[in-house]
Order: structure tokens, then C-alpha cells, then sequence
């Protein structure tokens, strides 16, 4: 009879180890799913951000040469004029293929 106890008594420290090793496991894919999901959302805005830097890096020389020769050469003058430069600046660079940003001013 005592050997059945202490069998018994095994056995049931057995079961209440794997109870708890079960629950850790059951905590730690809880977790593990949660991540996942995190980096699928951390994913999505990463190649968002990849996108738009890379259609700012298309512009980037044609934005550099507006922005220098509005800095250099359009100080001086009235907004009027300095339109009517910046949209002749523009139409030069896009007849030499040279990418600009649509909304720069």
C-alpha cells in the first residue's frame, strides 16, 4: 500500500509539473502571438516609410538644385517674380529628365 502511495503521490507531482509547464508554454505562445502580430503591423509601416524615401531619393537632385538656386538667386526679388523663376527653374530641370518633387515650392 505504501508503495502505491508513493507511486501515486508521483504521479501527481508529475501531472502538476506538466500542469505548469503547460501553462508557461500556453503564456509564452500568447505572447509569441501578440509579437507576431506587432511586427506584421511594424512591417507594413516600414515599407510604407521604404516607399516614400524612395521617391524622395528620385528628387532629391532636382529639389537640391531648386532649393539652391532659390537660395542664391530669388533673395531679392518679389514673390511674384520668384513664382514666375521657381516655374521657369522647373521647366528647365524637367526638360533635362531630372526628377523634382510635385508639391515643392
Amino acid at each position: 500500500l505504501d508503495a502505491l502511495k508513493e507511486q501515486y503521490s508521483a504521479v501527481v507531482d508529475e501531472r502538476n509539473e506538466l500542469q505548469k509547464k503547460c501553462a508557461l508554454i500556453a503564456a509564452r505562445l500568447e505572447r509569441s502571438d501578440g509579437l507576431k502580430k506587432s511586427l506584421g503591423d511594424e512591417q507594413i509601416r516600414w515599407q510604407e516609410a521604404l516607399s516614400t524615401l524612395q521617391t524622395q531619393s528620385k528628387c532629391l537632385l532636382g529639389d537640391s538644385i531648386l532649393s539652391a538656386a532659390c537660395f542664391v538667386y530669388s533673395g531679392a526679388f518679389t514673390p511674384s517674380f520668384r513664382q514666375s523663376l521657381l516655374g521657369k527653374w522647373k521647366h528647365t530641370i524637367e526638360e533635362a529628365n531630372i526628377a523634382i518633387s510635385a508639391e515643392f515650392s
